[in-house]
């Protein structure tokens, strides 16, 4: 299980992704909202991170 994080670190950790090119901040509505860039889809695209949705359905669909 993963350790539980205060939303400050979170944000914090958000806008140094940020500044790298990784993700991109945009005001949705008033709200802060990050999306992954085509540079951050790259960096992430051997890491098996993308499988996680499948896996996640798998076992959702398995409580159901």
């Amino acid at each position: 299980m993963n350790p539980s994080l205060d939303s400050e670190t979170i944000q914090e950790e958000l806008r140094e992704l940020a500044g790298h090119g990784v993700v991109e901040r945009m005001d949705v509505d008033g709200m802060m909202r990050y999306r992954l860039t085509d540079d951050g889809h790259d960096e992430l695209e051997g890491t098996r991170l993308f499988e996680a949705e499948s896996t996640l359905k798998h076992y959702y669909e398995q409580t159901e």
